[in-house]
């Protein structure tokens, strides 16, 4: 049973990776990635390609969430089968009731809210700091998400008729925003450094 117990604190861990990640993604400012490319930075080449095709990146996360909340759901059940048997419960419609109520709160606290509001707090530093795994699950998983995304691809285009567009580099409001606050507050060691550096960016587009 602890080994049990112990493979699922694996899994919700895992779980609130790939959740975080997600997130992260997502609320990081491109432009700051940008930057850190532009300076050299080994987080900032690497976050930088994965922003070019988002629709990847966030599909290895969602391959890396489903493998782990189904790994997740077998383990749990084994779980709370021991404590179904002590009790003496031989219900099993009620047992799979309690057993889904228990794996569904634990997971959405744990491997969901929690992690989500830590990345979320400081995406960039978050994703700075786990570029190396990130990196090597992102083309773990990457095959899997390809496929799916390349299906999907498929199914809007054909069966839809729904356009796909080309990715462009694009840098929102919300991303020269957080820079210019950033600016303010001094984070940046030399103003004249990064304009320097936004000078030699491509091409911005903005929404």
């Amino acid at each position: 049973m602890l080994t049990t117990a112990l493979y699922i604190v694996i899994c919700l861990v895992f779980i609130g990776f790939f959740s975080g990640i997600e997130i992260a993604f997502v609320s990081a400012s491109k432009l700051n990635i940008e930057l850190k490319r532009k300076q050299g930075s080994y987080a900032g080449k690497v976050l930088s390609r994965f922003m070019e095709t988002p629709a990847t990146f966030i599909g290895t996360s969602l391959v890396g969430i489903n493998i782990g909340l189904v790994v997740y759901g077998l383990l749990m059940t084994e779980f709370t089968d021991v404590f179904f048997n002590m009790a003496g419960l031989e219900n099993e419609y009620l047992r799979l009731l309690i057993d889904t109520l228990i794996a569904t709160a634990v997971v959405l606290v744990i491997g969901e809210f929690i992690p989500k509001a830590i990345f979320r707090a400081k995406p960039e530093t978050t994703l700075t700091i786990l570029t190396i795994p990130i990196q090597f699950f992102y083309y773990l998983l990457y095959p899997i998400a390809k496929l799916f995304v390349r299906i999907s691809e498929f199914i809007l285009k054909y069966l839809f008729n729904v356009r796909i567009a080309e990715n462009k580099q694009v840098y929102s409001r919300i991303d020269l925003e957080q820079f210019v606050k950033q600016m303010r507050t001094g984070q940046d060691s030399d103003e004249e450094d990064v304009n320097t550096e936004l000078l030699k960016m491509p091409s911005i587009f903005l929404r």
